[in-house]
């Protein structure tokens, strides 16, 4: 058959035609493609962010608002995907958009963070599941970065990385309260939480201080502090200069941002020389101030003056720890609680203290909290005369001994004839001197007015009260009224002594310094320490009336709590002698308190070793306070080797310079001076050993007659006073 050029092109056109029609008939549904099974694919996503709400309190943003746009495309690019109904699910949390003419959706999320927080790409997935004329759903990855503003899609649906399902959670708008993001229109609350767990930030939020400068403004003489132990307590002012720098990971580099706002927590205490600062305690603490602050300028400055009161100043002349703990006030906090130590050698008027800083693991947060709980646990003012005099052996005269009938000699009801103790005490005049009746009514306190057992003590006392008591009048404060009305200081001694140095090899028993080596000649007797007590030393260079109630301390709490001791065998031991310097700087302090007298009464020495019955001690306070001015005088005293440092000596270290303490009262100061400077006197230290098993710090005690006895009052009225 033969067919014309016209006819074939018909033919053609027909088959044409109707493949064309078949074609179209088989795509009239979306087709099904990829392992989601869904009808649609998205093309492309893209994400704007934009920076709303409010700076915290270091001034910067930790909310972003991302506009994102995700295009859709039909499988077989025949069908249409606009204006289609479409949820974009995050979560828990499900927001239905509507297509553009495009095929394209957009959806806002309000993305939550902490801008201090390490910086790192958060991958993140949506699904987008049609709801009408399509079917299935894709799930689109990607990953955002809200501190620097940046965004990748990945087409091939793969994370790639993840991040912990609680590190990022998801809400619809209307789930939020409103007073967090008020004013913003939104889809899904997106919170982006610190992953606390995440081994790809061991530091994160870590703050770092290298240095704490104490620029030094003065002694706030006008607000030096003495309670009624006589304590007392010297305000130095500093002006505090740090920077503070956030260390953190930004995309697993180390970076530092120096932290410029903020509101901050310093709690800083000094503590011990022999303190452990990793594991110190409250009966280390010499000093602690808390303030807080704000950084400064470009450099993030921490510059507010602060009020240091050391109640130990002996310690000032000493090495000391320091302790500093950094809290961020801030909600969120912008990083936990940062400790550091540090040393200062020592501290003088006029110098400043610039202190290098590593971390430490303890809190001097929670030390200074504990220590202000222990000085409100132990109010001064519940120490009383009577418990004072107690605890240093002295017992009560009984209520039936108060009065004397000179008549029998006896203690009986009063009468005309009888004297009255307790009133003695309370009108004897400053130049007044006990009358012979009231001198045998002391005798009879004493001895409760009996024979037995000390029949030949009793007479001789009733006879000769002079030769077998001393007995002295003493005020104990029982408060101080507001700050010291006058201090003044007078001109610095400077006192040479011997001293033996033993480098040791071998064992070595106890603890402390040998202080009664090489000293000669005898204690006069009757003269004691710690009220009642005899002087812990056997022998001294000087005889002096050095009082009732001195308590030297010599081998005792003013240097060590225990004598050292050289172990014999196989120790070999290098003897150094050397002539070392001790200053002394007089400082008078005028007060205005309330006070207790007491008749203090003491037998002779050579009364008391005859016969065991003898009372040892006895007092007798008076009801009534009284109220006046008096002057205290301490005596600060610091020891500095003159040779200065060597191998084995340590300038501003108390175990190689254990003569630094504050002593109160002329007389104590008279006393040990004497002792010091004396040619036969010298100290032994074995410095073969730790620092920590030579010696107990000697700089946390007062050299002093007792705790609350003014030593500016102090009145014989019977036995022998050398002045």
């Amino acid at each position: 058959m033969i067919f014309s050029r016209n006819k074939v092109k018909s033919l053609l056109g027909f088959v044409f035609s109707a493949g064309l029609l078949i074609s179209c008939s088989e795509n009239n549904e979306p087709q099904v493609k990829g392992a989601n099974n869904s009808t649609f694919y998205v093309d492309a996503l893209t994400a704007k962010y934009t920076t709303v709400g409010e700076p915290n309190a270091q001034g910067k943003q930790s909310k972003k608002l991302i506009s994102f746009e995700a295009c859709l495309k039909d499988n077989a690019q025949t069908n249409s995907v606009s204006n289609l109904k479409f949820d974009i699910v995050a979560g828990e949390a499900a927001a239905t958009k509507v297509s553009d003419y495009r095929g394209c959706l957009v959806w806002y999320e309000l993305v939550d963070f902490d801008p201090d927080a390490e910086v790192k790409n958060i991958f993140m997935t949506r699904d987008v599941k049609a709801t009408e004329s399509h079917s299935g759903t894709e799930q689109l990855v990607f990953w955002v970065n809200p501190h620097k503003d940046t965004f990748e899609f990945n087409r091939h649906g793969s994370a790639g990385g993840s991040v912990a399902a609680s590190s990022v959670s998801y809400k619809l708008s209307r789930d939020v309260k409103t007073s967090s993001i008020a004013g913003y229109e939104y889809d899904i609350y997106v919170k982006i939480n610190e992953d606390v767990n995440s081994l790809l930030s061991p530091i994160r939020r870590q703050a770092e201080i290298t240095a704490l400068r104490l620029d030094f403004r003065n002694i706030d003489y006008a607000n030096i502090e003495v309670d009624s132990k006589m304590n007392l307590t010297f305000p130095y002012t500093y002006k505090t200069s740090l920077a503070m720098d956030l260390i953190r990971q930004d995309l697993g580099n180390i970076t530092a941002e120096k932290i410029k706002r903020g509101n901050f927590m310093f709690n800083l205490v000094f503590l011990k020389e022999m303190a452990k600062v990793d594991k110190p305690s409250v009966s280390d603490v010499v000093a602690a101030v808390q303030w807080t602050a704000r950084p400064r300028g470009d450099a993030g400055l921490i510059e507010v003056p602060i009020s240091v009161k050391f109640s130990n100043i002996a310690a000032l002349s000493s090495r000391m720890n320091v302790l500093l703990t950094i809290t961020s006030l801030d909600s969120p906090a912008l990083f936990a609680d940062q400790s550091y130590d540090g040393i200062v050698n020592s501290i003088s008027a006029n110098d400043n203290l610039d202190i290098s800083l590593i971390q430490n693991e303890n809190s001097a947060r929670e030390l200074l909290e504990k220590y202000e709980v222990e000085k409100a646990q132990k109010p001064v003012r519940n120490l009383s005369a009577k418990q004072v005099l107690a605890s240093e052996g002295f017992e009560s005269v009984s209520a039936a001994a108060v009065k004397f009938t000179s008549r029998a000699g006896i203690f009986s009801k009063a009468t005309e004839s009888t004297v009255d103790l307790a009133k003695v005490i309370d009108n004897l005049g400053e130049n007044q001197q006990l009358t012979d009746i009231e001198e045998k009514a002391v005798c009879a306190a004493f001895f409760l007015g009996k024979m037995q057992g000390n029949e030949a003590a009793y007479k001789d006392c009733l006879s000769n009260p002079n030769r077998v008591l001393n007995a002295e009048i003493r005020e104990f404060a029982n408060s101080v009224e507001g700050k010291p009305s006058n201090i003044s200081f007078g001109r610095t001694e400077n006192l040479k002594i011997s001293a033996a140095f033993e480098l040791t090899q071998g064992s070595a028993k106890t603890s402390g310094y040998n202080l009664d080596a090489n000293i000669g000649g005898n204690i006069d007797a009757g003269v004691t320490a710690g009220i009642g007590g005899v002087l812990p030393i056997p022998k001294a260079p000087i005889k002096g009336d050095v009082g009732i109630g001195v308590k030297i301390g010599l081998g005792g709490k003013a240097y060590t709590a225990k004598a050292l001791e050289k172990s014999e065998k196989g120790a070999k031991a290098v003897s150094i002698s050397s002539t070392e310097a001790v200053s002394s700087q007089p400082i008078a302090v005028t007060l205005d308190l309330t006070a207790t007298k007491c008749l203090l009464v003491v037998a002779n020495a050579s009364y008391t070793a005859k016969s065991a019955a003898i009372p040892k001690a006895k007092y007798l306070c008076s009801k009534n306070a009284l109220k006046g001015q008096r002057t205290e005088y301490f005596f600060l005293l610091n020891h500095q080797r003159v040779d200065g440092n060597s191998s084995v000596t340590d300038t501003y270290s108390a175990v190689v310079n254990p003569l630094r303490m504050l002593v109160r009262g002329q007389r104590p100061y008279e006393f040990l001076k004497g002792i010091l400077t004396s040619d036969k006197f010298s100290y032994k230290l074995l410095v073969g050993m730790n620092a920590d098993q030579v010696t107990e710090d000697p700089t946390n005690f007062v050299t002093q007659e007792a705790p609350m006895m003014l030593s500016s009052t102090r009145k014989v009225v019977l036995g022998k006073s050398v002045k």
